[in-house]
């Protein structure tokens, strides 16, 4: 079987290929039908509306003919009128009864004319045929009146559409003016046409339900519409579209454009027109929604058509789908009966499926390679043969029958043992699956973890022992991570803070600063992602490489009595070089700076000793060289001395030399004394004696503004000396 469906298979596609087939032909086909359905509603669209619009301009056509003849009929009329009146004017003037029979006369050929008058120069009405001799109606502020006083010519004018005076009703006037014969003016000969009529004209042509046909002035005013508004009159409004205005200002005198109405928001295609010969502008518009309506109804049907084509296609393509899943059914299921046994026996893991009550009842290679069992030696068996012990087996049993019955994952880290004895580590991973006649049992995928249980017990140990170094630094460390919470805090530094380990482990928020200082400030671990060498809160601040040096003084250390410390700081990286956290050491150097300041002070005193000596060596040797001086200048003055009269006036002078040779002599034995080279002699001196003796040569050697005065006690201080030493 197995060598048979690799043949069959290669004739076959994926089920998935062949569903994207499928799709991909059904959505081919029906977008052809799709296009080709829009392209013909939107051809049918199309004509429709070029047949709406030559509609329009066939109507619009239609109603400038028609309104272009009764205003031509009209101006007839009004054109004899014109010359009947000026005829009279040529002879003794005009008769009113004459000229009023004339008017109904003419009034009369026209139907479409609602009234037919004339007046005088001053714009009064006294000719017509409804005039009221009593009274009279002045027509000069009338725009024709005005228009057609100021045309010698004598054109024929069409106005405004008014409000009628005599009839009330909105009309418009068709005059011009006649003269006198002199050629002066002489009054307004007019014909009033009713807008109302008009806007019966307008309803006998069908321009649909929401159609409109409008008449403009030539300022675009409304003159008639049809159908007017609901709530108000049109008339006389001068709200216009954008495109007509255009059009116009542009010269066409016909037109077709497409927008909503000036008037109410409803969409038509308009045509316009413009009367050949009077300033009127005439406009069709045939609503969208109107002349839609068939062709809408249309697009439905043809819609509903390629839906059900769509319907239809979407059926035959499912028939041909689960025909083919039928076939492919066979050599999918042996194709994951293969994977499964495949994947069972070669995925790398061991392998094992237990049933409900603990018998194994298949294993893999892999299973028996890390147990050290065969096959045979496990199926069918209990799995207590590799549990550790008959305590571990039970708790087992019991876990076993609550996993199987229940649904998802299941994994568990134990020790097991080998064939051999051997006790190792693994992770069983269990699933549980529906095994037929066997009820529920548990897959389970097992991974050998001794090796690398073995290296997380090496890498604690580890660990550990770093932890210990630094536990047993015998300097006062800390160490923060990242988030700067303390991960360290070894037995120095709860000894010099009196703060224990388990109260600052995890704490942040600078609580190592807490323990140091009595307050939360940043301290020189905190310094380590600054650039500062200098702190007021530190002294001897240096960098060396990454690490931060610097001594600082703890107020609060040994109970208040302070002590200054010395601490550097540095980053930790891991392998990557990437910045795990800190460390911080801190040695209490206060004895140690006490011990220096006094070295520095023996060191001082010695060196004073040692210039004392070199000076009393110098002084020694100049002693020995004036003394050798002394003896000839003493030994002569004695000579000289002897060899005088008593009575000579030079022995006073020759005493005076050697009594001044003799405290020399007394100096030298000094500094002789002072150098060490001379014995002392020692007996008992009277200080009186000396002082006196003393103040001779003091007076000589200070300044003459200097006074000196001594003060000698009555009685004999004796003391024991050397008399050239005081």
């Amino acid at each position: 079987m197995n060598e048979i469906i690799p043949n069959i298979r290669k004739f076959l596609i994926t089920p998935r290929s062949y569903l994207i087939r499928i799709v991909a032909g059904f959505i081919v086909l029906n977008l052809f039908v799709a296009s080709l359905a829009i392209l013909s509603i939107y051809r049918n669209r199309q004509q429709l509306e070029r047949r709406v619009a030559s509609q329009a301009q066939n109507l619009s056509q239609s109603l400038n003919l028609t309104i272009s003849g009764i205003i031509d009929k009209s101006s007839e009329s009004v054109y004899s009128v014109r010359l009947e009146a000026e005829r009279e004017l040529r002879g003794p003037g005009i008769d009113a009864g004459m000229l009023n029979s004339y008017i109904r006369n003419q009034k009369g050929r026209i139907p479409e004319l609602d009234g037919l008058w004339a007046t005088d120069a001053s714009g009064n009405l006294l000719y017509g045929n409804r005039v009221d001799p009593d009274r009279i109606v002045d027509f000069s502020d009338r725009e024709l009146f005005i228009q057609a006083k100021n045309n010698p010519q004598g054109d024929m004018i069409v106005g405004p559409p008014v409000l009628g005076r005599i009839g009330r009703q909105w009309i418009f006037f068709v005059g011009c003016r006649y003269s006198n014969p002199d050629g002066s003016f002489a009054g307004v000969v007019f014909g009033s046409l009713a807008i109302g009529d008009i806007q019966k004209l307008f309803s006998t042509f069908d321009v649909g339900r929401h159609g409109v046909m409008t008449l403009r002035y030539t300022d675009f005013s409304i003159m008639a519409r049809y159908p007017d508004t609901l709530n108000q009159s049109s008339i006389n409004s001068k709200i216009v579209s954008t495109q007509l205005a255009q059009l116009v200002r542009e010269g066409h005198a016909s037109g077709i454009y497409r927008n909503p109405g000036s008037i109410d928001p409803v969409e038509r295609t308009f045509a316009f027109n413009r009367l050949k010969t009077y300033p009127l502008y005439v406009t069709v518009g045939l609503a969208t929604d109107d002349y839609l309506a068939s062709w809408q109804e249309e697009s439905w049907q043809m819609a509903a058509l390629a839906g059900l084509f769509m319907c239809g296609t979407l059926a035959a393509s499912l028939l041909l789908y689960v025909n083919y899943r039928r076939k492919t059914a066979s050599v999918e299921l042996s194709e994951k009966y293969n994977f499964q046994h495949t994947l069972f026996e070669h995925n790398g893991a061991g392998n094992l499926i237990v049933s409900s009550t603990g018998t194994m009842l298949q294993v893999n290679e892999q299973f028996c390679e890390i147990f050290g069992y065969t096959a045979d030696e496990f199926v069918g068996h209990s799995m207590e043969m590799i549990h550790v012990d008959r305590k571990d087996y039970e708790k087992w049993s019991v876990l076993v029958p609550e996993v199987s019955q229940g649904a998802g994952r299941f994994r568990m880290e134990n020790s097991w043992r080998r064939k051999d004895g051997k006790v190792i580590w693994c992770i069983f991973s269990g699933v549980t699956i529906a095994l037929g006649n066997h009820g529920s049992g548990i897959v389970w995928s097992v991974i050998d973890i001794t090796q690398h249980k073995e290296s997380e017990d090496a890498l604690q140990a580890e660990r550990q022992f770093l932890n210990d170094i630094i536990d047993f630094l015998p300097d006062a460390t800390f160490v923060i991570d990242t988030e700067k919470r303390i991960v360290a805090w070894n037995r120095a530094a709860a000894a010099l803070t009196g703060v224990s380990k388990e109260d600052m482990l995890g704490k942040g928020d600078q609580a190592y600063a807490a323990a140091f200082y009595g307050e939360r400030r940043p301290v020189l671990i905190d310094m380590l992602d600054t650039t500062v060498t200098n702190n007021d809160d530190y002294l001897n601040m240096s960098r060396v490489g990454t690490a931060l040096c610097a001594e600082a003084y703890c107020p609060c250390l040994h109970n208040g009595a302070g002590a200054l410390l010395w601490s550097t700081a540095s980053r930790l990286y891991d392998r990557q070089g990437n910045i795990t956290g800190a460390i911080e050491v801190v040695r209490d150097v206060t004895e140690q700076k006490e011990i220096e300041k006094e070295n520095s002070l023996l060191q001082a005193q010695l060196g004073q000793a040692q210039k004392m000596e070199s000076i009393g060596r110098l002084a020694g040797g100049v002693a020995h060289d004036f003394n050798n001086l002394l003896t000839p200048i003493i030994g002569y003055a004695e000579l000289l001395r002897n060899s005088m009269a008593h009575d000579s006036q030079n022995l006073n002078r020759i005493d005076k030399i050697l009594n001044a040779a003799d405290k020399a002599r007394t100096l030298t034995q000094q500094l002789l004394s002072f150098s060490r080279k001379q014995l002392l002699d020692m007996k008992t001196i009277d200080l009186n004696s000396i002082i006196t003796s003393f103040m001779d040569i003091l007076r000589s050697a200070v300044r003459e503004e200097i006074e000196l005065s001594v003060h000698l006690t009555d009685d004999f201080l004796g003391i024991r000396g050397d008399k050239n030493q005081i």
